[in-house]
């Protein structure tokens, strides 16, 4: 989680630098022409305008970015409660974006880019959790077996537990580490596929 989330701060300090450059521009014909060189996944042959509106929702995504990522550091979201939605919609725009301007072969592509982050997410989420069981046995006075005469049944029986729970420990141990490669993989997958569908002619 954490690689995935340092990832998405990351991108969020890119989206917010790069489209804050072309909202500098001023007008709105200088900021969709300016624009128009990063965001070449639109259709080129449309109006400053329509690079001015991508230009701003991703300057807002930006900043949403840097929000969850800032609060994921600061320990104020280790669960990513609050990165989930924001990448839910990051993945929407994403679709949304490819329908609108579907003519274009480009926005297909972008859209399996936004929707990166949030595979991700749900992949890390998904990591399964160890159950605590509390049984009899667990808690050293096996049925049956009031007082010390289970003493000796309830000691084998909770080194059997810690022996068997070590076991499922290392087992979801080793889960987790596959999960965080996978994780790690389609990070980087998609750092390289932004910076591929930003960059400039």
């Amino acid at each position: 989680m954490s690689v995935l989330m340092v990832c998405v701060l990351l991108l969020g300090v890119f989206e917010v630098a790069s489209n804050g450059y072309h909202l500098s521009r001023g007008s709105v014909k200088a900021v969709g022409h300016s624009a128009r060189r990063q965001h070449q996944e639109l259709p080129l042959d449309l109006g400053e305008g329509h690079f001015f509106v991508k230009a701003i929702v991703m300057f807002v995504f930006g900043l949403l970015f840097c929000l969850v990522g800032v609060l994921f550091a600061l320990g104020g979201d280790p669960q990513g409660r609050v990165a989930l939605p924001v990448v839910a919609l990051f993945a929407g725009y994403g679709l949304l974006q490819a329908v609108v301007y579907r003519r274009s072969v480009n926005v297909w592509p972008a859209a399996i880019v936004y929707s990166i982050p949030l595979v991700a997410f749900l992949l890390l989420r998904q990591a399964p959790r160890a159950t605590h069981r509390t049984g009899p046995a667990c808690r050293g006075q096996p049925d049956g077996l009031p007082g010390r005469a289970g003493t000796g049944a309830a000691a084998a029986a909770s080194r059997g537990a810690r022996a068997t729970g070590g076991a499922v420990a290392l087992d979801l141990d080793h889960r987790r580490r596959e999960r965080g490669r996978r994780a790690l993989l389609l990070t980087l997958v998609l750092g390289l596929a932004v910076l591929a569908s930003h960059s400039p002619n």
